[in-house]
Protein backbone atom coordinates (compact mmCIF):
# COMPACT_ATOMS: atom_id res chain seq x y z
CA UNK A 1 0.00 0.00 0.00
CA UNK A 2 1.50 3.34 -1.04
CA UNK A 3 1.46 6.58 0.94
CA UNK A 4 -1.55 8.03 -0.89
CA UNK A 5 -3.69 4.98 -0.12
CA UNK A 6 -2.66 5.11 3.54
CA UNK A 7 -3.76 8.76 3.71
CA UNK A 8 -7.10 7.89 2.06
CA UNK A 9 -7.72 5.02 4.51
CA UNK A 10 -6.92 7.30 7.49
CA UNK A 11 -9.11 10.08 6.10
CA UNK A 12 -11.98 7.61 5.80
CA UNK A 13 -11.50 6.70 9.45
CA UNK A 14 -11.96 10.38 10.34
CA UNK A 15 -14.95 11.05 8.11
CA UNK A 16 -16.79 7.98 9.40
CA UNK A 17 -17.05 9.74 12.77
CA UNK A 18 -17.47 13.34 11.63
CA UNK A 19 -18.80 14.93 14.85
CA UNK A 20 -16.27 13.24 17.12
CA UNK A 21 -13.41 14.08 14.77
CA UNK A 22 -14.49 17.73 14.44
CA UNK A 23 -14.70 18.16 18.22
CA UNK A 24 -11.25 16.61 18.68
CA UNK A 25 -9.76 18.86 15.99
CA UNK A 26 -11.36 21.91 17.63
CA UNK A 27 -9.79 21.02 20.98
CA UNK A 28 -6.39 21.04 19.32
CA UNK A 29 -7.20 24.22 17.37
CA UNK A 30 -8.17 26.18 20.50
CA UNK A 31 -4.82 25.54 22.17
CA UNK A 32 -2.85 26.24 18.99
CA UNK A 33 -4.88 29.39 18.32
CA UNK A 34 -4.17 30.84 21.75
CA UNK A 35 -0.44 30.14 21.50
CA UNK A 36 -0.30 31.63 17.99
CA UNK A 37 -2.15 34.77 19.07
CA UNK A 38 0.04 35.22 22.14
CA UNK A 39 3.26 34.74 20.18
CA UNK A 40 2.12 37.32 17.62
CA UNK A 41 1.10 39.80 20.31
CA UNK A 42 4.37 39.33 22.19
CA UNK A 43 6.44 39.93 19.06
CA UNK A 44 4.34 43.00 18.20
CA UNK A 45 4.66 44.36 21.74
CA UNK A 46 8.44 43.93 21.68
CA UNK A 47 8.59 45.97 18.47
CA UNK A 48 6.34 48.62 20.03
CA UNK A 49 8.59 48.92 23.08
CA UNK A 50 11.70 49.20 20.93
CA UNK A 51 9.99 51.89 18.84
CA UNK A 52 9.15 53.83 22.01
CA UNK A 53 12.73 53.59 23.23
CA UNK A 54 13.89 54.86 19.84
CA UNK A 55 11.64 57.94 20.01
CA UNK A 56 12.35 58.73 23.66
CA UNK A 57 16.05 59.07 24.41
CA UNK A 58 17.34 56.08 26.37
CA UNK A 59 19.53 58.48 28.38
CA UNK A 60 16.58 60.59 29.58
CA UNK A 61 15.19 60.43 33.12
CA UNK A 62 11.83 61.99 33.97
CA UNK A 63 11.70 63.71 37.36
CA UNK A 64 8.28 64.76 38.64
CA UNK A 65 6.03 64.81 41.67
CA UNK A 66 5.51 61.28 43.12
CA UNK A 67 2.56 59.54 41.52
CA UNK A 68 1.45 57.97 44.81
CA UNK A 69 2.11 58.27 48.53
CA UNK A 70 5.17 56.43 49.76
CA UNK A 71 5.25 55.62 53.45
CA UNK A 72 8.25 55.47 55.72
CA UNK A 73 7.57 54.66 59.37
CA UNK A 74 3.85 55.18 58.76
CA UNK A 75 4.21 58.82 57.65
CA UNK A 76 3.03 60.08 54.30
CA UNK A 77 5.83 61.28 52.04
CA UNK A 78 6.03 65.01 51.34
CA UNK A 79 6.65 66.48 47.91
CA UNK A 80 9.20 68.98 46.66
CA UNK A 81 8.25 71.98 44.53
CA UNK A 82 10.31 71.75 41.35
CA UNK A 83 11.94 75.10 40.69
CA UNK A 84 15.04 76.67 39.17
CA UNK A 85 17.08 75.86 42.27
CA UNK A 86 16.42 72.14 41.75
CA UNK A 87 17.14 72.53 38.04
CA UNK A 88 20.56 73.99 38.81
CA UNK A 89 21.31 71.43 41.55
CA UNK A 90 20.46 68.45 39.34
CA UNK A 91 22.32 69.94 36.38
CA UNK A 92 25.47 70.12 38.51
CA UNK A 93 25.40 66.38 39.28
CA UNK A 94 28.11 64.23 37.76
CA UNK A 95 26.91 62.46 34.62
CA UNK A 96 24.16 64.99 33.80
CA UNK A 97 24.38 66.56 30.35
CA UNK A 98 21.30 68.81 30.40
CA UNK A 99 18.14 69.45 32.42
CA UNK A 100 15.00 70.43 30.52
CA UNK A 101 12.09 71.61 32.75
CA UNK A 102 8.50 71.37 31.57
CA UNK A 103 4.97 72.41 32.53
CA UNK A 104 2.12 70.05 31.63
CA UNK A 105 -1.67 70.08 31.79
CA UNK A 106 -4.90 69.66 29.83
CA UNK A 107 -6.87 72.26 27.89
CA UNK A 108 -9.63 72.42 25.30
CA UNK A 109 -8.56 73.43 21.81
CA UNK A 110 -11.10 75.11 19.54
CA UNK A 111 -10.62 75.32 15.77
CA UNK A 112 -13.61 76.74 13.92
CA UNK A 113 -16.54 74.56 14.99
CA UNK A 114 -14.26 71.73 16.15
CA UNK A 115 -13.31 71.15 19.78
CA UNK A 116 -10.67 68.78 21.14
CA UNK A 117 -9.44 67.98 24.62
CA UNK A 118 -5.64 67.90 24.46
CA UNK A 119 -2.58 67.62 26.62
CA UNK A 120 -0.36 70.69 26.49
CA UNK A 121 3.30 70.75 27.41
CA UNK A 122 5.34 73.90 27.88
CA UNK A 123 9.03 73.36 27.26
CA UNK A 124 12.14 74.98 25.81
CA UNK A 125 11.70 73.56 22.32
CA UNK A 126 15.30 74.27 21.31
CA UNK A 127 16.20 71.37 23.65
CA UNK A 128 13.27 69.10 22.81
CA UNK A 129 15.37 66.97 20.49
CA UNK A 130 17.49 65.95 23.49
CA UNK A 131 14.39 64.32 24.94
CA UNK A 132 12.92 63.00 21.67
CA UNK A 133 15.83 62.58 19.21
CA UNK A 134 13.56 61.72 16.27
CA UNK A 135 11.14 64.65 16.63
CA UNK A 136 10.61 66.66 13.43
CA UNK A 137 8.10 69.09 11.99
CA UNK A 138 6.18 68.31 8.82
CA UNK A 139 5.05 71.93 8.55
CA UNK A 140 6.70 74.96 10.11
CA UNK A 141 8.98 74.26 13.04
CA UNK A 142 9.42 74.35 16.79
CA UNK A 143 9.04 77.57 18.77
CA UNK A 144 11.60 79.93 20.26
CA UNK A 145 11.89 79.71 24.09
CA UNK A 146 9.88 82.89 24.74
CA UNK A 147 7.34 82.73 21.90
CA UNK A 148 4.00 83.53 23.56
CA UNK A 149 1.89 83.66 20.40
CA UNK A 150 2.55 80.27 18.83
CA UNK A 151 1.61 76.62 19.32
CA UNK A 152 2.93 73.39 17.77
CA UNK A 153 0.49 70.52 17.26
CA UNK A 154 1.28 66.84 17.41
CA UNK A 155 0.21 64.80 14.39
CA UNK A 156 -2.68 63.18 16.28
CA UNK A 157 -4.05 66.58 17.32
CA UNK A 158 -3.73 68.21 13.90
CA UNK A 159 -5.18 65.16 12.12
CA UNK A 160 -7.24 63.02 14.52
CA UNK A 161 -7.22 59.30 13.81
CA UNK A 162 -10.21 58.17 11.76
CA UNK A 163 -11.17 61.72 10.74
CA UNK A 164 -10.95 62.92 7.14
CA UNK A 165 -11.03 66.61 8.09
CA UNK A 166 -7.95 68.02 9.84
CA UNK A 167 -8.52 69.68 13.19
CA UNK A 168 -6.20 72.55 12.31
CA UNK A 169 -3.81 73.51 9.54
CA UNK A 170 -0.41 75.15 9.63
CA UNK A 171 -0.69 78.94 9.87
CA UNK A 172 -4.25 79.17 11.16
CA UNK A 173 -5.25 80.24 14.66
CA UNK A 174 -6.73 78.07 17.40
CA UNK A 175 -8.37 79.06 20.65
CA UNK A 176 -7.04 77.55 23.87
CA UNK A 177 -9.72 77.31 26.56
CA UNK A 178 -8.41 76.71 30.07
CA UNK A 179 -9.60 77.00 33.65
CA UNK A 180 -8.04 79.21 36.33
CA UNK A 181 -8.81 79.61 40.02
CA UNK A 182 -9.79 83.07 41.24
CA UNK A 183 -10.38 84.17 44.81
CA UNK A 184 -13.51 86.26 45.22
CA UNK A 185 -14.40 87.43 48.74
CA UNK A 186 -12.14 84.75 50.17
CA UNK A 187 -13.76 81.97 48.12
CA UNK A 188 -11.94 80.23 45.29
CA UNK A 189 -13.92 79.87 42.09
CA UNK A 190 -13.11 78.33 38.73
CA UNK A 191 -13.18 80.64 35.75
CA UNK A 192 -12.80 79.72 32.10
CA UNK A 193 -10.47 81.82 30.00
CA UNK A 194 -9.53 81.76 26.34
CA UNK A 195 -6.43 82.65 24.42
CA UNK A 196 -5.77 82.67 20.69
CA UNK A 197 -2.54 81.15 19.38
CA UNK A 198 -1.20 80.62 15.87
CA UNK A 199 -0.25 77.14 14.67
CA UNK A 200 3.43 77.62 13.85
CA UNK A 201 4.28 73.97 13.46
CA UNK A 202 2.76 70.52 12.91
CA UNK A 203 4.90 67.55 13.92
CA UNK A 204 5.44 64.40 11.92
CA UNK A 205 3.97 61.26 13.48
CA UNK A 206 6.44 59.65 15.87
CA UNK A 207 4.43 56.68 17.12
CA UNK A 208 4.71 58.05 20.66
CA UNK A 209 1.33 59.11 22.10
CA UNK A 210 2.96 61.58 24.51
CA UNK A 211 4.07 63.65 21.51
CA UNK A 212 1.55 62.71 18.80
CA UNK A 213 -1.46 63.53 20.99
CA UNK A 214 -0.11 66.70 22.56
CA UNK A 215 0.25 70.39 21.75
CA UNK A 216 3.51 72.16 22.60
CA UNK A 217 3.93 75.76 23.68
CA UNK A 218 6.65 77.81 25.39
CA UNK A 219 7.07 77.61 29.16
CA UNK A 220 5.77 81.19 29.74
CA UNK A 221 2.59 80.37 27.81
CA UNK A 222 1.97 77.09 29.66
CA UNK A 223 2.67 78.77 33.00
CA UNK A 224 -0.13 81.24 32.25
CA UNK A 225 -2.57 78.44 31.46
CA UNK A 226 -1.83 76.48 34.63
CA UNK A 227 -1.08 79.38 36.99
CA UNK A 228 2.54 78.49 37.58
CA UNK A 229 4.72 81.11 39.21
CA UNK A 230 7.87 82.05 37.32
CA UNK A 231 10.59 79.42 37.73
CA UNK A 232 8.34 76.56 38.93
CA UNK A 233 7.62 73.45 36.89
CA UNK A 234 5.71 70.17 36.84
CA UNK A 235 8.78 68.10 36.04
CA UNK A 236 12.22 67.81 34.54
CA UNK A 237 13.75 65.79 31.76
CA UNK A 238 17.25 64.93 32.97
CA UNK A 239 19.51 64.06 30.05
CA UNK A 240 22.49 61.98 31.15
CA UNK A 241 25.84 61.72 29.37
CA UNK A 242 25.14 58.05 28.65
CA UNK A 243 22.27 55.67 29.41
CA UNK A 244 24.74 53.58 31.45
CA UNK A 245 24.85 56.47 33.93
CA UNK A 246 21.06 56.53 34.47
CA UNK A 247 21.25 54.44 37.64
CA UNK A 248 24.03 56.56 39.14
CA UNK A 249 22.22 59.83 38.41
CA UNK A 250 18.96 58.40 39.78
CA UNK A 251 20.73 57.38 42.99
CA UNK A 252 22.25 60.86 43.32
CA UNK A 253 18.84 62.55 42.95
CA UNK A 254 17.26 60.17 45.47
CA UNK A 255 20.10 60.92 47.89
CA UNK A 256 19.31 64.64 47.62
CA UNK A 257 15.50 64.56 47.63
CA UNK A 258 14.50 61.09 48.83
CA UNK A 259 10.92 60.13 47.99
CA UNK A 260 9.77 63.73 47.54
CA UNK A 261 10.45 63.40 43.80
CA UNK A 262 9.49 60.58 41.47
CA UNK A 263 12.02 59.36 38.90
CA UNK A 264 11.42 57.14 35.89
CA UNK A 265 13.37 56.10 32.80
CA UNK A 266 12.44 54.56 29.43
CA UNK A 267 14.21 51.32 30.37
CA UNK A 268 12.30 51.05 33.64
CA UNK A 269 8.99 51.78 31.91
CA UNK A 270 9.74 49.19 29.23
CA UNK A 271 10.57 46.66 31.95
CA UNK A 272 7.27 47.32 33.75
CA UNK A 273 5.29 47.00 30.54
CA UNK A 274 7.09 43.75 29.69
CA UNK A 275 6.39 42.39 33.18
CA UNK A 276 2.68 43.23 32.86
CA UNK A 277 2.59 41.62 29.44
CA UNK A 278 4.44 38.53 30.69
CA UNK A 279 1.97 38.02 33.54
CA UNK A 280 -1.01 38.26 31.21
CA UNK A 281 0.69 36.09 28.59
CA UNK A 282 1.64 33.42 31.14
CA UNK A 283 -1.96 33.19 32.31
CA UNK A 284 -3.26 32.70 28.78
CA UNK A 285 -0.43 30.29 27.90
CA UNK A 286 -1.49 28.09 30.82
CA UNK A 287 -5.00 28.02 29.38
CA UNK A 288 -3.57 27.17 25.95
CA UNK A 289 -1.49 24.37 27.43
CA UNK A 290 -4.54 22.93 29.19
CA UNK A 291 -6.46 23.12 25.89
CA UNK A 292 -3.73 21.17 24.10
CA UNK A 293 -3.62 18.57 26.88
CA UNK A 294 -7.41 18.22 26.71
CA UNK A 295 -7.07 17.92 22.95
CA UNK A 296 -4.50 15.14 23.37
CA UNK A 297 -6.84 13.28 25.72
CA UNK A 298 -9.56 13.74 23.13
CA UNK A 299 -7.32 12.16 20.49
CA UNK A 300 -6.64 9.17 22.75
CA UNK A 301 -10.36 8.80 23.44
CA UNK A 302 -11.31 9.19 19.79
CA UNK A 303 -8.77 6.71 18.44
CA UNK A 304 -9.22 4.19 21.25
CA UNK A 305 -12.99 4.27 20.76
CA UNK A 306 -12.35 3.85 17.04
CA UNK A 307 -10.27 0.74 17.74
CA UNK A 308 -13.05 -0.73 19.87
CA UNK A 309 -15.70 0.08 17.26
CA UNK A 310 -13.59 -1.28 14.40
CA UNK A 311 -12.43 -4.50 16.06
CA UNK A 312 -14.11 -6.72 13.48
CA UNK A 313 -12.99 -4.41 10.66
CA UNK A 314 -9.40 -4.59 11.91
CA UNK A 315 -9.69 -8.38 12.06
CA UNK A 316 -10.93 -8.44 8.47
CA UNK A 317 -8.06 -6.17 7.39
CA UNK A 318 -5.56 -8.54 9.00
CA UNK A 319 -7.22 -11.53 7.38
CA UNK A 320 -6.87 -9.78 4.02
CA UNK A 321 -3.14 -9.40 4.56
CA UNK A 322 -2.80 -6.04 6.36
CA UNK A 323 0.25 -6.37 8.57
CA UNK A 324 0.41 -5.12 12.16
CA UNK A 325 2.94 -2.38 11.25
CA UNK A 326 0.64 -1.18 8.46
CA UNK A 327 -2.36 -0.93 10.79
CA UNK A 328 -0.15 0.90 13.30
CA UNK A 329 0.80 3.40 10.57
CA UNK A 330 -2.86 3.85 9.53
CA UNK A 331 -3.89 4.91 13.02
CA UNK A 332 -0.81 7.07 13.52
CA UNK A 333 -1.54 8.85 10.24
CA UNK A 334 -5.07 9.45 11.49
CA UNK A 335 -3.70 11.11 14.65
CA UNK A 336 -1.22 13.05 12.49
CA UNK A 337 -4.08 14.36 10.36
CA UNK A 338 -5.95 15.48 13.47
CA UNK A 339 -2.84 17.34 14.60
CA UNK A 340 -2.08 19.00 11.26
CA UNK A 341 -5.71 20.00 10.57
CA UNK A 342 -6.17 21.24 14.13
CA UNK A 343 -2.82 23.03 13.97
CA UNK A 344 -3.52 24.85 10.71
CA UNK A 345 -7.03 25.75 11.87
CA UNK A 346 -5.63 27.02 15.17
CA UNK A 347 -2.96 29.14 13.46
CA UNK A 348 -5.59 30.80 11.28
CA UNK A 349 -7.86 31.37 14.29
CA UNK A 350 -4.93 32.75 16.27
CA UNK A 351 -4.01 35.22 13.55
CA UNK A 352 -7.59 36.41 13.32
CA UNK A 353 -8.14 36.52 17.09
CA UNK A 354 -4.89 38.32 17.97
CA UNK A 355 -6.51 41.66 17.17
CA UNK A 356 -9.29 40.97 19.69
CA UNK A 357 -6.88 39.90 22.43
CA UNK A 358 -4.62 42.84 21.58
CA UNK A 359 -6.98 45.31 23.25
CA UNK A 360 -6.58 43.47 26.56
CA UNK A 361 -2.90 44.38 26.88
CA UNK A 362 -1.82 47.82 28.10
CA UNK A 363 -0.75 50.16 25.31
CA UNK A 364 -1.15 47.57 22.58
CA UNK A 365 -4.14 49.40 21.14
CA UNK A 366 -2.52 52.81 21.27
CA UNK A 367 -2.13 54.96 18.20
CA UNK A 368 1.17 54.03 16.55
CA UNK A 369 1.43 50.68 18.33
CA UNK A 370 2.75 47.77 16.33
CA UNK A 371 0.30 45.17 15.07
CA UNK A 372 0.77 41.51 16.05
CA UNK A 373 3.74 39.99 14.26
CA UNK A 374 3.66 36.31 13.32
CA UNK A 375 7.14 34.92 12.85
CA UNK A 376 7.46 31.85 10.57
CA UNK A 377 9.60 30.14 13.22
CA UNK A 378 6.84 30.57 15.84
CA UNK A 379 4.17 29.24 13.49
CA UNK A 380 6.28 26.19 12.57
CA UNK A 381 6.98 25.54 16.26
CA UNK A 382 3.28 25.61 17.17
CA UNK A 383 2.35 23.37 14.23
CA UNK A 384 5.12 20.95 15.17
CA UNK A 385 3.94 20.92 18.78
CA UNK A 386 0.36 20.17 17.74
CA UNK A 387 1.45 17.30 15.47
CA UNK A 388 3.86 15.90 18.08
CA UNK A 389 1.20 15.88 20.80
CA UNK A 390 -1.35 14.36 18.44
CA UNK A 391 0.93 11.56 17.24
CA UNK A 392 2.10 10.88 20.80
CA UNK A 393 -1.52 10.70 21.97
CA UNK A 394 -2.29 8.28 19.13
CA UNK A 395 0.56 5.86 19.93
CA UNK A 396 -1.33 3.67 22.40
CA UNK A 397 -4.57 3.35 20.39
CA UNK A 398 -2.50 2.63 17.27
CA UNK A 399 -0.47 -0.03 19.08
CA UNK A 400 -3.71 -1.49 20.52
CA UNK A 401 -5.16 -1.77 17.03
CA UNK A 402 -2.04 -3.34 15.54
CA UNK A 403 -1.74 -5.93 18.32
CA UNK A 404 -5.30 -7.34 17.97
CA UNK A 405 -5.52 -11.05 17.27
CA UNK A 406 -7.36 -11.36 13.93
CA UNK A 407 -9.28 -14.49 15.00
CA UNK A 408 -10.46 -12.85 18.23
CA UNK A 409 -11.27 -9.66 16.36
CA UNK A 410 -13.40 -11.48 13.77
CA UNK A 411 -15.44 -13.11 16.53
CA UNK A 412 -16.22 -9.69 18.04
CA UNK A 413 -19.91 -8.84 17.82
Amino acid sequence: MDALEIVKFSANFLTDRKLRSVLTILMVAVGVGLITALNGMTAGMNVYIQNQLATFGANVLTVSQPTRYQRYGGAEATTTIINNQIVNTVKALQGVKEVVPYVRGSVTLISGNLRSRASIIGIDQTKYNLVYPTISAGYGGLLAPYDISGIVLGSGVAQPSGETQPFANYGQTVIVQYTVLETVSGVQKQKEQKRTLQVKGILNEMGNPQVDNAAIVSIPTASTFFQKTTGTYDGLYVVTEDSKLNADVTAAIIKLYGSTLGISSPTAMATRITEMQSSFTSFLLSIAAISLIVGSIGIITTLYTSVMERTREIGTMKALGFSSPLILVLFLVESFMIGIIGGITGVLLGMGGAGLLQGGLPMMGARGASSPIFLPSDILFVLGLAVLLSVTAGLYPAWRASSLDPIVALRKE
